[in-house]
């Protein structure tokens, strides 16, 4: 039970280091979008004002050009890290558990994520629990799948215990 116990600590100890490096990530990534957005738009005022003076155009072009490689790359990174986080949004892992032991999975969400947005991906992984009707526990409370993660209090390393429902 110890070994066990102390394997996901270890696991746990990865999955926050992965979950901190995407975090470092995306801030990265929101902030340089900001930056082209901001840029985007002044080039747009400019364009709007009238034509741009002869002597200038080499470096408009230059610079138009430059814009859109770096929203390229910024695009293409996003694709890489679909998860963008709004306005007091943070990374989490959850750990679901189901309570005959047949089910121990860790998962990347939202503070903001409800059960219903990860049942999905919960079900891909584990088809068995697809068919029964299973109630979400955290912390000794039945869990409205409506309901946000944060509204529970669940925080980063919590175990939801999924139990099928016996009528």
């Amino acid at each position: 039970m110890n070994i066990k116990l102390s394997n996901e600590k270890d696991e746990n100890k990865k999955l926050t280091n992965l979950l901190n490096k995407e975090k470092n990530t995306n801030n990265t990534l929101s902030q340089n979008n900001l930056k082209l957005k901001k840029q985007i738009e002044e080039l747009q005022l400019k364009i709007k004002k009238g034509p741009i003076e002869t002597s200038s155009n080499s470096n408009n072009k230059d610079e138009l050009f430059l814009l859109y490689k770096k929203i390229d790359n910024l695009n293409d990174t996003l694709k890489r890290y679909p998860v963008i986080l709004e306005k007091n949004e943070k990374l989490i892992s959850i750990i679901f558990e189901s309570s005959d032991q047949t089910m121990h999975y860790s998962m990347i969400c939202k503070n903001t994520d409800t059960i219903s947005d990860l049942e999905k991906k919960l079900y891909k992984e584990f088809p068995d629990f697809i068919d029964s009707d299973n109630i979400f526990l955290s912390k000794g409370t039945v869990l409205n799948r409506n309901k946000t993660f944060e509204s529970y209090k669940i925080k980063n390393g919590d175990i939801i215990v999924v139990s099928k429902r016996d009528d």
